[in-house]
């Protein structure tokens, strides 16, 4: 997960937003959404639902 939220950080997110939000962007994501999801790999989530 950690791996494709860095892509879309970077290939998504930098050139389409104003640097201020990719940095408040990139901050969340590494120090909240990651460590709430953990390590696993983006296949071992599961869809709700």
């Amino acid at each position: 997960m950690a791996g494709f939220l860095d892509h879309w950080l970077e290939d998504r997110m930098r050139l389409s937003t104003r640097p201020g939000t990719y940095e408040c962007y990139a901050l969340n994501i590494r120090k909240h959404i990651v460590p709430a999801l953990g390590k696993p790999g983006l296949r071992t989530h599961t869809r709700a639902g």
